[in-house]
């Protein structure tokens, strides 16, 4: 369905004649919709006179005369005394306005056909809403049209201008509390009756917060209004669905025990939950009890609209409310629905069927026999061009022959243009007596098979094969360059890619990356330094080329100007990205560094839909193809990562999706599924057909605990018949696969496939760690750009606490049981007795304080034990104030804490980030390198140039010594920042050093006394946050007995500092409890696990879109630790740090779900901790 819109605007570029008191005057149109045309003139006096504009329109022949209004006029554009006219069509010229919309029509549907973009010009869709707001100013009655999270479109009472800044207050639906913002006014439309304006305006203040809010409004409007169409389409009958009768009705009833329902209220706007509850004295075929979350206002006779999935297909019941029962104390409502007459099944095939109205007999041979032997015979029901379905008449000895899989050969009239030979992939019984049974047959025709042997790599094997990552010694150890090469499409858009060629020989074999979904080129650059590595030990000539896709994350073309994180994908399009890897082939061809013997291709996840839609047309150009956890179909992934949403099956029924959040970015849902649908990308039968086509040799590796990824659908493609050897192999990983030791074997394995492709005569090795961590590094220093305290601080508002004022944030984590367990595991180990003091250092929302209060309610209470306390810290004091709430809870309910004492203290635990430049400085014997991964935005490969340059003068001059004269200052800029860092901790800033200099002084003046934080100095490259002078303090009180890190030490830039701070507040003996995501952390289990358990009813309140908003900020979280701003720890890391701090007796242990997801590590307090300067060499 189109978007409504109140103008659907297309390009028209042509002379336009004005009429204005007796003048003639022409101008060129820029564009034009229904309602109007903007033209671009050289203004007259008499411009506001206009009242008819002639123009003509492509291929409609005569000229239109059109009466017309001036509605609003643009600034003037370039200084050439241009100016932007926008005029207002008025009635009286139906028949021309017939011809414009006919226009406008025809030339909307070829953009999308030839383009496949929506006509929306603006970076962010926009969402059709109306909101009252308050405006300043002389602006009263404010209702917001529409909003993006750029801008909104409003109508008010009163007058403003163009460039006005206007500030605004408004309270989105469902959200209570209020945004507060300035907007600048960017045109304005004056209404040809009355005195209301509307005028389109860009947020010019809106905070991080306020924007997340805003776009999880336009998701969860969105999804409401998808099952509302789909409400009036299906009464309509326009959807293309059919309808089942009462006895296929209770059919699917029964299957449909445990499945999740939709539901849509008459008179409501808000799609509410429900889980189903089988009364024991109801038939469950014919009754529906569901118990809907949240606080619907339902009455007994309401008529509502019912959703939900069940075996791959989609089901709607439009009907009402038999009986309600609200239950307030719940937070539910129950209600009997009327049982249906009917329910209605959307039908999401690839290939649309056909119904055969005339009697067409059909013959099949079962087992694929010869067609000379006894038959089959049946009744054709309808085709495809990929299939059939019939139905048949077979005794009970010759039904055993049929099943699921079975090949068929069969005759058919040959005017429907069937093939000969098929499988069976559908089989339903429709009636059975005593000596045979009526059966209905689905035949995919046209594929041939084969047995896909999967090799199976045990666990205990990867184990093995684990213990040697990283052992590989002699030979020699290549320094693998990432040059950064730019290449342009055929529309002139650059794409920005990453080189690494290693050997000279003039043939090299290529290997070409591919970004997966949300990643940018620097993401597998481990597997590219294993290739690398291993070729160049093998003095085998390679090339690896990874690039950043157009549209999606990196340095290349998008279409949006310099997105925000998470918004870089607004217009992904899967059919772009074969573009991409087609120009990227095109480069490969035609450069002037080498010319390759072979390419090879590695895809992963979704890339490897893209890959195979690439390599029906540009297979010959390709040698081999690898998939790591590559996706078959995309529809069942993405049903799988958008919590059970089928926006295929929306788009067949012409519903709007709108933007929805994916794996930690805004999608256009509508652009992709249309995209999937129309270049078939989305059903598994698309990809046996593509698979039968490509005769490439390709390994596709699957991962044993991958849950977007169904391994079903890959073992069916992959035992397609095709004239190259296919490969697939499971290993005991997730879907995710970068930095950790899974990571490290699964490349070595890709390495060896790739070196007999090039037959390079070599066993591949894992190389040594800080091989790849080198590379890694230099790769992220070339595109790392700093976060500013205000990002730090709003990711963390929006991750603890959801974009709504009803979001749970991290709360929704203690609905997974994986979660709960893991946290009552870490409260076991924390061991905290009556009478302790305990400290939560980064507490969140309270879920292990919580817990840690309930294990000391099961241990008898602190009464009789003295005072215990609990003392939790946070950046957030809204996260605080949750947490508060749940323990206080806790308090009232257990009765046995009363001589628990809470504290809650907002407190950004970030060790001062100067410290490690004072130790510098105070400490002459600690080498440059020292500070290599301290300080944010010095790159280490900076540090090593000026570590290689061994001038004493220059050390002097980075710590800040008077007087210090270096012979050279190589890296001057990072120097000179350095050094300035340095001046700060000793006190010797000068005016120069300030961003706001004191009038009159001259630069090398000493800054004048003041408290200066790291704000009011110049610092362009490295980033220090808000910090002061750090002070060395007095030894603090040993005051606690237990502190828990739970899933904190990720975060903070400077782990050891944080650690040694804690260990000297600590008692001698007290114990300290760290935990930590692992890296290559993948939640698609413990995620679809949940939604498992949604389907099969053991969730009592069902939050599917908590779930995905809880998904989507996980996989953001993932990100920013891909691009180096966090970093997750292995359980030796864990025990390294804490080792390194002083600790003794540490121990790590897994947790987090099967397999872990966490580790956790507890270590004891001893009597005097080290410095975390002392420790190192």
């Amino acid at each position: 369905m189109a978007e409504k819109r109140r103008h659907v605007r297309v390009v028209h570029r042509d002379v336009v004649r004005f009429d204005a008191a007796g003048t003639t005057f022409e101008g060129v149109s820029v564009d034009i919709s229904r309602n109007g045309i903007q033209v671009e003139v050289a203004v007259p006096q008499s411009f506001d006179q206009v009242d008819l504009i002639r123009f003509s329109l492509p291929e409609r022949g005569a000229e239109l005369e059109m009466p017309v209004r001036l509605a609003r006029h643009g600034e003037e554009s370039g200084g050439d005394g241009q100016y932007t006219l926008a005029f207002e069509f008025l009635h009286g010229a139906d028949p021309q306005l017939r011809l414009i919309e006919n226009y406008i029509r025809e030339a909307h549907e070829h953009h999308l056909e030839t383009d496949g973009l929506d006509t929306e010009a603006r970076d962010v869709p926009r969402l059709d809403c109306e909101v009252s707001a308050r405006c300043g100013g002389n602006l009263t009655g404010a209702v917001i049209e529409n909003v993006s999270p750029d801008g909104l479109l409003v109508s008010a009472e009163g007058r403003t201008t163009t460039g006005a800044i206007v500030p605004l207050e408004f309270a989105l639906p469902g959200d209570g509390r209020e945004v507060s913002v300035r907007c600048r006014v960017v045109y304005v439309v004056n209404d040809s009756v009355g005195s209301r304006i509307r005028f389109g305006a860009r947020f010019t203040d809106l905070s991080q917060v306020q924007r997340a809010r805003i776009s999880g409004f336009i998701e969860h409007t969105a999804a409401t209004r998808s099952l509302s169409t789909v409400r009036s389409l299906i009464t309509t009958g326009d959807d293309g669905g059919y309808w089942l009768d009462r006895e296929q009705s209770a059919r699917v009833l029964r299957e449909a025990r445990h499945a999740v329902f939709y539901v849509l209220l008459a008179g409501e706007h808000t799609i509410h939950h429900a889980r189903r509850v089988i009364d024991v004295d109801e038939s469950p075929e014919s009754d529906l009890l569901l118990v809907l979350t949240g606080t619907a206002e339902a009455y007994p006779g309401q008529p509502l609209f019912l959703s939900f999935a069940c075996a791959g297909s989609n089901y709607y019941i439009s009907s009402s409310a038999e009986s309600v029962e609200p239950q307030p104390e719940d937070g539910e409502c129950r209600i009997r629905v009327v049982p249906p007459e009917r329910i209605h099944r959307t039908d999401n095939r690839s290939a649309a069927r056909k119904r055969v109205f005339e009697d067409t007999g059909i013959t099949l041979y079962p087992g694929g026999e010869e067609r000379g032997g006894a038959g089959l015979i049946g009744d054709l029901i309808d085709i495809s061009w990929r299939g059939f379905l019939c139905e048949l008449t077979v005794h009970h000895g010759v039904a055993t022959g049929f099943g699921v899989g079975t090949p068929v050969t069969y005759t058919v009239d040959s005017r429907y243009g069937l093939m000969s030979h098929g499988r069976i992939r559908h089989l339903s019984t429709l009636r059975e007596t005593a000596n045979e049974r009526v059966v209905q047959i689905g035949v995919e025709t046209g594929v041939h098979r084969r047995t896909c042997h999967r090799r199976v790599v045990s666990a205990t094997e990867w184990e093995s094969r684990l213990s040697a990552v990283g052992t590989a010694s002699g030979g020699t150890r290549p320094r693998c360059v990432s040059r950064r090469v730019e290449y342009r499409n055929r529309r002139g858009q650059a794409i920005a890619a990453l080189v690494n060629q290693v050997g000279h020989g003039e043939n090299p074999t290529v290997i070409v990356i591919p970004p997966a979904f949300g990643k940018k080129k620097e993401t597998l650059a481990p597997l590219a330094a294993t290739l690398c590595f291993n070729f160049a030990r093998a003095g085998h000539p390679i090339v690896v080329i990874r690039f950043d896709g157009i549209n999606r994350p990196g340095e290349s073309y998008n279409q949006t100007d310099h997105p925000a994180r998470g918004y870089e994908m607004l217009h992904y399009r899967p059919t772009q990205g074969v573009d991409d890897m087609r120009t990227t082939l095109d480069y490969v061809y035609n450069n002037p560094d080498f010319d390759p013997a072979r390419v090879i291709l590695i895809t992963s996840s979704m890339s490897s839909v893209d890959a195979r839609k690439f390599l029906l047309s540009e297979g010959k150009r390709v040698t081999a193809w690898v998939s790591l956890m590559g996706v078959a179909a995309a529809r069942t992934t993405l049903m799988n990562v958008l919590a059970g949403t089928d926006i295929v099956a929306n788009h067949k029924l012409n519903v709007r999706s709108g933007v929805r959040g994916m794996l930690g970015h805004l999608v256009n849902m509508d652009i992709l599924a249309r995209d999937l649908i129309e270049q078939k990308y989305a059903f598994l039968t698309d990809a046996r057909f593509d698979l039968a086509r490509i005769d490439l040799p390709v390994l596709w590796i699957l991962g044993e605990h991958d849950h977007w990824v169904d391994p079903r659908e890959v073992e069916d493609i992959m035992s397609v018949e095709s004239g190259a050897p296919r490969e697939l192999v499971q290993i005991p990983t997730g879907h995710n696969l970068r930095n950790s030791n899974d990571a490290a074997e699964a490349f070595r394995m890709i390495t060896d496939y790739c070196a007999g492709i090039a037959d390079a005569g070599f066993s591949a090795v894992v190389p040594p760690r800080e091989v790849v961590l080198a590379m890694v590094a230099r790769e992220r220093e070339a595109v790392f750009q700093p976060l500013d305290i205000g990002e730090v601080s709003a990711y963390w508002h929006s991750y603890l606490l959801g974009n709504r004022h009803d979001s749970e944030g991290y709360d929704f984590y203690d609905k997974l049981v994986e979660f709960r367990r893991f946290i009552t595991t870490e409260a076991a180990l924390l061991d905290p007795a009556p009478g302790q003091v305990v400290a939560d250092i980064g507490c969140g929302t309270g879920l292990l304080a919580r817990e840690i209060l309930r294990r000391l309610s099961a241990r008898g209470g602190s009464v009789g034990a003295g005072l215990t306390e609990i003392a939790a810290f946070d950046l957030v004091p809204e996260a605080l104030e949750r947490a508060k709430e749940k323990c206080l809870a806790l308090v009232a309910e257990k009765g046995n804490l009363d001589d628990v004492s809470l504290r809650f203290e907002v407190q950004n635990l970030e060790p001062n980030r100067f410290l490690p430049v004072l130790d510098f400085v105070e400490h002459l014997e600690l080498p440059v390198h020292y500070l290599a991964g301290r300080i944010e935005g010095l790159p280490d490969s900076v540090i090593e140039r000026w570590y290689r340059q061994g001038d004493p003068e220059l050390g002097a001059f980075l710590r800040g010594t008077p007087g210090a004269s270096p012979v050279s200052l190589p890296e001057e800029p990072y120097a000179r920042e350095l050094n300035r860092a340095s001046r700060f901790v000793r006190g010797l800033l000068s005016v120069g050093d300030l961003q706001t200099a004191p009038p009159g002084l001259p630069d090398s003046a000493p800054a004048p006394p003041g408290t200066y934080r790291s704000d009011d100095l110049t610092f362009r490259l490295l980033s220090f946050g808000s910090s002061s002078v750090p002070e060395r303090e007095d030894v603090p009180p040993r005051i606690y007995d237990a502190v828990a890190a739970s899933l904190f030490i990720s975060y903070i830039l400077n782990p050891d500092y944080l650690l040694a701070e804690l260990h000297r507040s600590m008692k001698p003996g007290g114990r300290i409890l760290l935990s930590s995501m692992r890296p290559d952390s993948d939640v698609s289990k413990i995620f679809t696990d949940y939604i498992h358990r949604l389907d099969a009813g053991a969730e009592e309140k069902p939050q599917l879109a908590a779930a995905q908003a809880m998904l989507n900020e996980a996989a953001a979280l993932f990100e920013l630790e891909e691009d180096g701003y966090f970093r997750f720890y292995t359980g030796e890391e864990l025990c390294a740090l804490l080792k390194a701090s002083g600790f003794r007796d540490v121990k790590a242990v897994t947790s987090l779900g099967e397999p872990s997801q966490a580790f956790i590590a507890t270590g004891i307090a001893v009597t005097d901790p080290p410095q975390p300067w002392s420790r190192r060499e």
